[in-house]
């Protein structure tokens, strides 16, 4: 992979999680998918599942397919990695 398309996916990502981060619905969707995918280096199944779940809870209905798809495929190990992720990012006491 040429330094010029390495850059432009790392800016890519970098623009994905924050708007994820900011609420935007369909980054946290398209976030969790390339996560899942490992369309922006090794699939991260821990993060794609937390993503997914924010977006599905929310709404979108690509997410919770996309998290139907992921939970048929993740580890035992990897779900409950993701539950405990997604309950310490809800919790204000552990910020």
């Amino acid at each position: 992979m040429s330094e010029t398309t390495n850059k432009k996916r790392v800016m890519a990502l970098s623009s994905l999680r924050r708007r994820a981060a900011a609420g935007d619905i369909d980054a946290q969707a398209s976030l969790g998918r390339a996560l899942a995918l490992g369309e922006l280096g090794k699939p991260d199944h821990v993060a794609a599942w937390v993503a997914l779940s924010r977006a599905a809870s929310a709404g979108h209905a690509a997410a919770r397919s996309d998290l139907a798809h992921l939970e048929a495929n993740i580890s035992p190990e990897d779900q409950i990695a993701a539950e405990a992720a997604l309950k310490d990012a809800e919790d204000p006491a552990v910020s």
